[in-house]
């Protein structure tokens, strides 16, 4: 890199780290006693069943604070919580940073194999295991010392251990981060973004990272963490209602997740004043999407859970247009991130290279000091040098605002809704099976169905006597009877190591792994022949079990089978009464779709009712599942008073408008969002909307230019049909009808840029 490189790099802030004031040398522990102190009475964290002000907090957490600092536990001692999101929990994590000791997060749902994998990598620590539920937590501190003296208990320093939280490895085990209290009071306190007047919805697993951001920048800055339960989370008919019961402002979400609230409840979107979105790559129409939903600060987070939560962030401008990728932005305050080559240095603007982080957030490191030395670095920045941490992500400094830009991953690292996910780990498992010669995994979009995302797919070398290559002709899979029970056992020893979103969509029996001219494994190759295999095919080689096929006959089943047929993409005849829908390649983000298309056609169904009853036969035949009739009309209620509502009419009927009032379906406030288009556009006389169409490859010129110009040359300035468009918009009658400077004949022509 020349001087002129450098300075360039300079001159935009890229080699400065930005350091604001924060409790720096305080533990969490004394931030959160701050809190308290300020905020005794004000509600710290809620959940379905409970609530606890700061001050309750204070006292419940102290009662195991005691009860675990008579079991004489040496400091940074890890305590497994076993848990679903709760007040609960929450009083759990703080009182076991109070005893300065640290916590190990375990989702209820997690495999027990997956749980004994990461037990047997704690390099030989201790470890006590709390539970957490209902009534579980005071009955393990609810005993007969629970009344003796206190305990003096030597409290946390911004250096001790605060959690290890476990990312997935890629020689087949997990990696344990163990992260700081320093690092989460970086994230927690950063400037202007939760204040004590934010509602934070908790809705990430306690073994995701983005937890550690809901949790403590509520807590730690005097707001009210609100918990939701999983099965809420995915139901697009409760988490509204919950949303505007508890008047919820901030939220993280994972991209899969946008899309699917944009499209069955964006009502929880438009209500927000923050929202950040991270954990995968993003679309950029749906961040566009909900831009246009709400007036809301909308954030794209990026980082590793080994620099704690986020490590850059990017807010979506109000004017520019995503077409291409979202920027994951600048590094956070009191940090650093960094382009760097294969030997750590910097590289100049727009050349791509890998991300590397610093500063306050990076955590102590692995738990396995053996996993640090190619991840866990030096590097010189600014002619110093400091500690850094290889992310393994390929990005580059956009040339015209040096805003960092994600491009691919440098190994063989994926994301799974939201998940990262090492390939090596799901290959290790695999191998260790018994019948399992060789193994590879890949993530593969099929050639059919683009719209359900990419898919975990396994090529398994089977034992010969075992079973076949499961290729058949061109492009054609199938499963002999050998393989069915083989196919089984190693599914089932996945499952039972592995979390869900690591377990590959399909497992194909092949008699050999296809190699390059240098003798290395040809994914490409498997990758072509992975993308080749259909939907369709897809499900039938799941079906790898042998048995006749209960067809659905009752008008219910009947129903529920086109349902699962349209989500999944699938054909109906494929899917019996004793097939699974997660066996059919469903996952939680396809169990909402079933959910909204079944309320649709009436059927009152929840997303718990999809996880509990598997078969499509459990499903409609559940209790109250196939003849509850969803309320269709909800309690009656008023947007715009019917005073108002009838005046407005009225004024339509008046001769003002080019329509009558029978050509309007209803009036309706503005949105923030729809309130400051009109604003602008009576303010300015122009308002623009933009969008932008992908035609793919192929492209008529000739078609598009007739249909395009002869449809704006039959929509004249007072054709209904443009009219129709700006009628659209809710009408809120103090910010249109009382103004009398609006005029539809001043609408601007409509502008069109074709790109190559």
């Amino acid at each position: 890199m020349t001087d002129d490189d450098r300075s360039t790099l300079d001159m935009m802030g890229l080699l400065q780290v930005h350091v604001t004031d924060y409790p720096r040398y305080s533990s969490v522990i004394d931030v959160f006693r701050q809190v308290v102190a300020a905020n005794p009475n004000r509600v710290a964290v809620r959940d379905a069943s409970s609530q606890l002000t700061y001050l309750q907090l204070d006292q419940r957490s102290d009662v195991l604070t005691q009860w675990l600092a008579r079991r004489s536990f040496a400091a940074e001692t890890l305590v497994g919580v076993l848990a679903a999101r709760s007040c609960d929990t929450i009083v759990a994590f703080i009182g076991i940073l109070k005893a300065n000791l640290a916590f190990l997060p375990f989702d209820v749902k997690a495999p027990v194999g997956r749980m004994e994998t990461i037990l047997s990598s704690l390099q030989g620590r201790r470890l006590h295991v709390v539970l957490v539920g209902p009534d579980v937590l005071h009955k393990q501190t609810r005993n007969k010392d629970a009344h003796q003296a206190p305990v003096a208990v030597a409290p946390p320093s911004a250096t001790s251990l605060a959690y290890v939280m476990f990312t997935s490895g890629s020689t087949g085990q997990p990696k344990g981060v163990m992260v700081e209290h320093r690092n989460i009071l970086r994230l927690a306190k950063l400037r202007n973004v939760v204040n004590c007047a934010t509602t934070m919805a908790h809705m990430a697993s306690i073994t995701f990272d983005a937890s550690t951001w809901e949790i403590y920048a509520a807590l730690l800055n005097g707001g009210t963490l609100i918990c939701i339960d999983s099965m809420v989370v995915l139901d697009h008919i409760a988490l509204p209602k919950v949303f505007i019961q508890e008047q919820v402002q901030t939220m993280f979400i994972t991209p899969a997740l946008l899309k699917q609230y944009l499209l069955q409840c964006p009502t929880v979107i438009s209500m927000l004043d923050t929202l950040v979105v991270g954990g995968d790559r993003l679309d950029p129409q749906d961040m566009m999407a909900a831009r246009r939903l709400t007036t809301a600060r909308i954030i794209n987070g990026y980082g590793p859970t080994e620099n704690t939560g986020f490590s850059t962030c990017y807010s979506l401008s109000e004017q520019e247009l995503y077409t291409d990728r979202v920027p994951i932005g600048r590094a956070l305050n009191n940090s650093g991130a960094y382009v760097m080559d294969p030997q750590q240095r910097l590289v100049p603007l727009g050349v791509v290279g890998e991300l590397v982080v610093t500063g306050d957030g990076l955590a102590r490191g692995y738990i396995d000091p053996q996993q640090n030395s190619d991840r866990f670095v030096p590097v010189m920045v600014g002619g110093e040098k400091v500690e850094g941490y290889r992310t393994g992500d390929n990005v580059r400094y956009r040339p015209v605002d040096g805003q960092l830009e994600f491009l691919a991953r440098k190994d063989r690292q994926v994301k799974v809704r939201g998940q990262r996910v090492e390939i090596g780990e799901i290959e290790h498992q695999a191998r260790s099976s018994p019948d399992v010669v060789d193994a590879a995994v890949e993530l593969i979009t099929l050639s059919d169905c683009g719209s359900r995302g990419p898919e975990l797919i396994g090529f398994l070398v089977m034992e010969p006597s075992r079973a076949r290559d499961s290729r058949q002709g061109r492009g054609g899979w199938t499963c002999d009877g050998r393989a069915s029970a083989a196919l089984q056992l190693v599914w089932a020893r996945l499952q039972s190591v592995l979390p869900h979103y690591m377990v590959p969509s399909v497992l194909l029996p092949i008699s050999n792994l296809p190699l390059t001219a240098s003798g290395k494994m040809d994914r490409r190759r498997l990758r072509e022949m992975g993308s080749a295999i259909s939907a369709q095919q897809l499900v039938e080689l799941r079906m790898t079990a042998k048995r006749e096929k209960r067809l659905p006959t009752s008008e219910a089943e009947q129903r529920m089978q086109k349902i699962w047929s349209r989500v999944l993409q699938i054909e109906p005849a494929t899917i019996g009464l004793d097939d699974g829908f997660f066996q059919l390649g469903g996952n939680s983000i396809s169990a909402m779709k079933v959910v909204g298309e079944a309320r649709k056609m009436g059927t009152n169904l929840t997303v718990a009712d999809v996880f509990r009853r598997h078969t499509l036969a459990e499903l409609v035949n559940g209790q109250d599942i196939e003849v509850t009739q969803i309320q269709q009309e909800p309690e009656q209620t008023f947007l715009v008073e019917p005073a108002i509502k009838a005046a407005l009419f009225e004024e339509i009927d008046s001769g003002s408008f080019d329509i009558h009032s029978e050509d309007v379906a209803d009036i309706l406030p503005l949105t923030s969002c729809q309130e400051k288009s009109l604003v602008d556009s009576i303010t300015h006389g122009q308002y623009a909307n933009y969008f932008y169409l992908d035609t793919g490859a192929r492209l008529d010129l000739s078609c598009l230019e007739r249909d395009y110009f002869g449809k704006l040359s039959s929509t004249s300035s007072s054709n209904p049909f443009a009219y129709k468009m700006s009628m659209e918009i809710s009408i809120n009658p103090s910010a249109i009808f009382a103004s009398k400077t609006y005029n539809k004949s001043r609408r601007p022509r409509p502008r069109s840029h074709l790109f190559f």
